[in-house]
């Protein structure tokens, strides 16, 4: 057995105190500007990305357009010119930066592969793709874009 507890919380509806105003969120992401100076409003990377709140200025639009533009001067800087996989899930902030970050890439140039059901908020099929492994062995950018590809495909 599991020395794991349980949230008080669990199984029952969410109090009015608990609940994020998203609209608000939404606005901190796109309006908030970081203090360098302050280290908690620092680009931070945790365990599967960049990680912080609009609220503290620690995830904004600032943040995703500076980690975007720090990708194609690093894929120019290597000669990278093959595609890259981007993709988003359900989480409040998720599709604004995706936005910020697809319109860096286009403006670069940087060709974006974006898989159908991927427009949707549903679940993280990059995330799940880069995950997945083979008879032990990971994917590589051409598997993930051969599936992709296929993926596209089969949905015409």
């Amino acid at each position: 057995m599991s020395n794991l507890s349980s949230s008080p919380f669990a199984g029952k509806p969410a109090t009015l105190g608990l609940l994020v105003d998203i609209p608000k969120l939404i606005a901190a992401y796109f309006n908030g500007r970081p203090d360098p100076t302050v280290p908690a409003q620092r680009i931070a990377f945790g365990t599967s990305g960049h990680r912080g709140s609009s609220f503290e200025n620690s995830f904004n639009e600032s943040h995703v357009l500076a980690i975007s533009q720090a990708i194609c001067a690093y894929r120019s800087q290597q000669n990278i010119t093959g595609p890259l996989f981007l993709g988003f899930d359900t989480h409040a902030l998720s599709k604004p930066a995706f936005d910020s970050a697809l319109e860096v890439l286009a403006a670069n140039g940087v060709d974006v592969m974006i898989a159908d059901r991927c427009r949707r908020s549903t679940d993280d099929l990059v995330a799940k793709l880069i995950e997945l492994e083979v008879d032990g062995e990971e994917l590589t950018v051409d598997d993930i874009c051969r599936f992709v590809a296929d993926l596209l495909a089969g949905a015409s």
